[in-house]
């Protein structure tokens, strides 16, 4: 009961997660686009990768200060992506309502641009590609929530987000 309450007050703020929706509908058409550029859906070739935009420290370093958003739209292959919409769908929907459409959208960006510039400084020479680092800012922003209001969120809705 207090499971269906919980998710009836969260879709009375909103409807629909459009911004989490278009959001996976770019991943989606950008990963067609590279996997139909690259010939294959599994693997997308490094070089496809780097001429759409794939994060890569040296050219960050001479100016291409874009790669550090384009790349968080770019996969590696057809499981890449797959996990990550998964997960931006399961928590988006709920993050988005809980920030709005306008916050959840700049979170998102926001923390893939840091995952971004994370994994440059991590791994300089490395190619790095994908919306890992928007979506572990999303988890982490709904955990933040969570901790922030405490009893906020039925245990049973948290258990099968977490899960």
């Amino acid at each position: 009961m207090e499971h269906d309450r919980f998710l009836d007050l969260l879709f009375a703020r909103s409807r629909r997660a459009n911004v989490t929706m278009v959001l996976i509908a770019l991943n989606a058409l950008v990963f067609v686009a590279s996997a139909g550029m690259s010939g294959n859906l599994m693997q997308i070739s490094s070089p496809v990768l780097l001429t759409l935009g794939a994060n890569h420290a040296p050219l960050v370093m001479q100016g291409e200060v874009w790669r550090l958003l384009a790349a968080m739209f770019l996969h590696g292959g057809l499981l890449h992506i797959g996990f990550n919409m998964f997960a931006l769908y399961q928590a988006g929907q709920i993050v988005e309502r809980l920030f709005g459409a306008p916050g959840f959208l700049l979170l998102y960006l926001a923390a893939g641009i840091a995952g971004n510039v994370a994994s440059m400084w991590w791994n300089p020479q490395a190619v790095s590609v994908g919306a890992s680092g928007a979506v572990f800012g999303v988890y982490g922003a709904l955990f933040a929530y969570v901790r922030a209001q405490p009893g906020s969120m039925p245990i049973s809705v948290f258990n099968q987000i977490r899960s």
